[in-house]
């Protein structure tokens, strides 16, 4: 691979050439999607005990990238316009892709999905600099566009470049076709080059430890620390979309819906002892009671087949939560994924990122359907083991994400934040 061989905007195996080419001075070069939170920033802030979910030295790690981080210098002139009092510290990862070991002069044709195995990215940081508010915010067109500021980041993007502003919007627009051919590609190796000020040993742990965590399916994404299985997401989805639709087909045409749901779910799960707050699942069938009607009607349809299970994978998506101090993170986290993995369970896991001086941790592990009774029951019964054996005695909680989306929180509703509980 050719690691920090490449150079920025001159390599002919850039994947952002074509762009950047034009836009020397500042170019939007997307983060690729499996690459979402790998950053120094994103580790510098970790909390150390999840560091060491990785490996024994990996919160040594995040406490000596924290020093370097904060020891270089801000408030001084933006490296790219000139603004002074600039104190935005940008990372500048350049993408290049492989077929064989061999890099890629352009991005090859991955428009289907078995022949995208056969290529694998590399990520490179190449150096840190200073920018101010203004040109960092035009750098990420993403986040400007979903934040309402597209308009003033594509204008100040053409100024910078001195192109215009048509010009620059075909780029971005450019930019983001390469990120959606690029976020296709699962295998990635980072590397992290020489950077000033950063000692050498500490230079090869950080990337040693970005490259475990993006093996393990470990990421830190807008304050969270997350777990995505690289295996069974797919095989999970199935799961909970096949048993979720045998029990809306088992429900009689002219019965309550929303009665009849929750009389069903509540005998399955009783027989797991997973006990079942009726008020609350009513609570939260009757928000998405809309999308059930829908969902019940494309059953019968063949030809409403697809809309069904895309529906399915994303309405009913919830999880079972676990209270744990941040010295048991290190312990459960690790635990929870591997008896699940042991059973094709385990899916996605979250956690706060940063350090909450001395608050519990809520550790979510999510569950694709919480009208998968089974699936819910054996996920929600590891948990439950993982914790127990930590000496964790107390109740563990499921939430469905509906209830995250509609703001019920403990305290703030009659509504109680969960549906179902085990003791």
């Amino acid at each position: 691979m050719l690691g920090c061989n490449v150079v920025v905007g001159i390599s002919v195996f850039d994947a952002y050439r074509s762009v950047c080419s034009v836009l020397g001075r500042l170019c939007p070069r997307l983060v690729p999607s499996p690459l979402w939170g790998y950053s120094l920033s994103s580790l510098a802030r970790l909390s150390p005990v999840l560091a060491e979910v990785m490996c024994e030295d990996c919160g040594g790690v995040v406490g000596e990238l924290l020093g370097y981080w904060k020891s270089i210098p801000r408030g001084g002139a933006c490296s790219v316009c000139g603004a002074l009092g600039a104190r935005d510290v940008d990372e500048e990862w350049v993408y290049v892709v492989y077929e064989g070991g061999k890099p890629l002069p352009r991005l090859p044709d991955m428009r289907d999905p078995m022949s995208r195995a056969r290529y694998s990215g590399e990520a490179i940081l190449l150096g840190v600099r200073l920018l101010c508010g203004k040109c960092h915010l035009s750098k990420h067109q993403g986040y400007a566009r979903v934040t309402g500021k597209g308009r003033e980041a594509l204008e100040h993007l053409a100024r910078v470049n001195d192109v215009s502003v048509g010009e620059a919007e075909r780029l971005v627009k450019k930019a983001f076709e390469v990120w959606r051919e690029l976020s296709k590609i699962d295998s990635w190796k980072i590397r992290v080059c020489e950077l000033p000020g950063l000692r050498e040993d500490l230079r090869r742990r950080t990337e040693k430890f970005l490259n475990e965590m993006f093996g393990l399916g470990y990421s830190i994404f807008r304050g969270w620390f997350w777990y995505m299985s690289k295996d069974n997401v797919v095989n999970v989805e199935k799961m909970a979309i096949s048993e979720t639709i045998a029990l809306l087909e088992s429900l009689s045409p002219a019965e309550n819906i929303i009665k009849a749901l929750v009389n069903e779910v509540g005998s399955r799960l009783k027989e797991n002892n997973v006990h079942v707050l009726e008020r609350e699942l009513s609570y939260a069938l009757n928000l998405q009671m809309e999308d059930v009607n829908k969902i019940l009607k494309a059953i019968s349809s063949p030809e409403e087949h697809a809309f069904t299970l895309l529906a399915i994978s994303r309405l009913f998506v919830g999880k079972w939560m676990v209270f744990a101090k941040e010295e048991h993170l290190n312990t459960i986290i690790p635990e929870i994924v591997e008896k699940l993995r042991e059973e094709r369970l385990d899916y996605e896991l979250k956690t706060p990122a940063s350090r909450r001086r001395g608050d519990l941790y809520p550790v979510m592990v999510y569950v694709p359907s919480y009208l998968a009774t089974s699936l819910v029951s054996r996920v929600g019964g590891i948990v439950k083991m993982v914790a127990e054996e930590l000496g964790l005695r107390k109740p563990i909680y499921f939430k469905p994400d509906v209830f995250t989306e509609k703001s019920i929180y403990s305290g703030k509703s009659t509504i109680k934040p969960y549906i179902y509980l085990l003791k």
